[in-house]
């Protein structure tokens, strides 16, 4: 993930991106490096058909930092709202095909097939509705939307397209997982 050298995971991908990136770029210890989750949801980056060209960790956002354009004074605005929404709760049959899966050996059932079943009877028993969270910042003409959601890449591209700042970001899993 991120270029992380063949062989070393982090647990910490967004703190280990800060440490790294203040350290290419000889910043002192006052930089704050900031990195998101896009609008990824529906999809993967990787082309695994084709062999992975390694190159050395966070390339990428040391050449997008050489080519920001500093802006002394910009200003700052935010908007956020709460939004309550009900939740979506699984049907009776997926409910018995999730009990029935938790109740096979574990030899017989993937991990991924108990995730699921775990997650359908979480939701089941969880609340009615949930409360999410919204936001909007503005940083002079640049504009983030915030959502705590792991959203489709569509969703994010109409969401930019239709920004009235340009450019636009959007940030998925922003203030929450739901």
């Amino acid at each position: 993930m991120g270029g992380i050298p063949a062989g070393q995971v982090s647990a910490d991908y967004f703190g280990e991106f800060a440490r790294m990136i203040a350290s290419r770029l000889g910043a002192g210890a006052n930089f704050v490096a900031i990195l998101y989750n896009g609008t990824s949801g529906n999809i993967n980056n990787l082309d695994f058909s084709k062999p992975r060209i390694r190159k050395e960790p966070f390339d990428v956002a040391v050449d997008a930092y050489e080519k920001i354009e500093h802006v002394a004074g910009a200003e700052v605005a935010m908007e956020q709202s709460e939004l309550s929404l009900a939740r979506r709760k699984p049907s009776q049959s997926l409910l018995d095909h999730s009990r029935q899966l938790l109740e096979e050996p574990p030899e017989a059932v993937t991990a991924r097939q108990v995730i699921y079943a775990q997650r359908a009877l979480a939701l089941h028993d969880g609340p009615e509705s949930v409360s999410v969270i919204l936001q909007v910042i503005r940083i002079g003409e640049v504009g983030i939307a915030a959502l705590p959601f792991e959203t489709f890449v569509e969703t994010g591209l109409a969401i930019k397209h239709q920004s009235p700042l340009q450019p636009s970001f959007v940030v998925e899993l922003a203030n929450g997982a739901e």
